[in-house]
C-alpha cells in the first residue's frame, strides 16, 4: 500500500496529468442536445434489449415510447439549428437519422 502512495505523490510531483481536469474540459454541449443525447441514448440501449417474454415485451415498448418517439424529427431538427458547430454535429452525426417504426 505504502508503495502504491508514493508512486502516486512521484507521478504528481513530476507533472501527470490531472484526469479530472481533462474530463472538466470536454466542451458542454448546448442544454437542448444534452437533454436529446440523453433521452435518445436512453431509446438506443432499450433498443437493444431481448423481449424474451411477454411482461419483458411490454416494459420495452413502454419505455421505446417513452424514449424513442419523436427523436427522428429532433434529431433533424437539432442537426439542421446547429449546422454550423462543429462539436455538436460530431455528437449529433452519431446517431441514426431514422430508428422510429423499427421497434
Amino acid at each position: 500500500m505504502k508503495a502504491f502512495v508514493y508512486t502516486i505523490a512521484i507521478l504528481v510531483s513530476l507533472g501527470a496529468p490531472d484526469l479530472g481536469a481533462q474530463r472538466e474540459a470536454k466542451p458542454k454541449l448546448p442544454a437542448d442536445v444534452a437533454r436529446f443525447k440523453e433521452r435518445r441514448d436512453l431509446c438506443e440501449h432499450f433498443r437493444g434489449e431481448d423481449p424474451y417474454d411477454r411482461a419483458r415485451r411490454r416494459f420495452l415498448g413502454e419505455n421505446l415510447k417513452t424514449y424513442c418517439a419523436g427523436t427522428d424529427a429532433e434529431l433533424a431538427g437539432l442537426k439542421a439549428k446547429y449546422k454550423g458547430n462543429a462539436t455538436v454535429r460530431k455528437v449529433l452525426d452519431k446517431y441514426e437519422a431514422k430508428i422510429e417504426g423499427e421497434e
